[in-house]
């Protein structure tokens, strides 16, 4: 099994929720115009967008999209890029979502980085978390939805 969702319980999620979180290869994607997921990305942003459903990432996502290998002068692009995306909230890693990815760190075995995105999703009061990380599956305090799932939605008008 790939983890995709199917179209049918994907719509019946995202049509429950008004808040949702992503994980820093998301918006990656859809700030690099030469990913392969770049398409799939912007269908995704542009359901979101579509549907008015808020957005929200740690600041861990701007250090991870400054540590990419490029021109300085590309590096200021991209940090106005990524907060100019529309409908995303950028919370700053505090003393609950330290603690709360400390714990989840030591429960799942994830990765700093992944724990401090799961515990800012959580600390928002996301119920769904995007992300291409197959990995992530097993966590389970929030959906975690599969990039590859939002492959065959639309985004015209329904």
């Amino acid at each position: 099994m790939n983890g995709r969702i199917s179209l049918r319980n994907l719509k019946k999620i995202l049509s429950k929720i008004q808040l949702l979180a992503l994980d820093t290869n998301i918006v990656a994607y859809y700030l690099n115009r030469l990913s392969s997921f770049y398409p799939l990305s912007v269908k995704l942003f542009e359901y979101i967008i579509k549907k008015d459903i808020s957005m929200v990432t740690s600041i861990l996502t701007l250090t991870e999209l400054l540590s990419l290998k490029a021109p300085e002068p590309m590096m200021k692009v991209l940090e106005n890029e990524f907060f100019s995306i529309s409908k995303l909230e950028v919370q700053e890693v505090d003393r609950m979502i330290a603690v709360k990815a400390a714990k989840i760190r030591r429960k799942y075995g994830f990765k700093l980085p992944d724990a401090i995105q799961l515990a800012t999703a959580l600390s928002a009061k996301a119920r769904v978390f995007i992300t291409n990380d197959q990995h992530m599956k097993n966590f389970k305090e929030l959906k975690i939805v599969p990039l590859a799932s939002f492959s065959k939605l639309s985004t015209k008008a329904s």
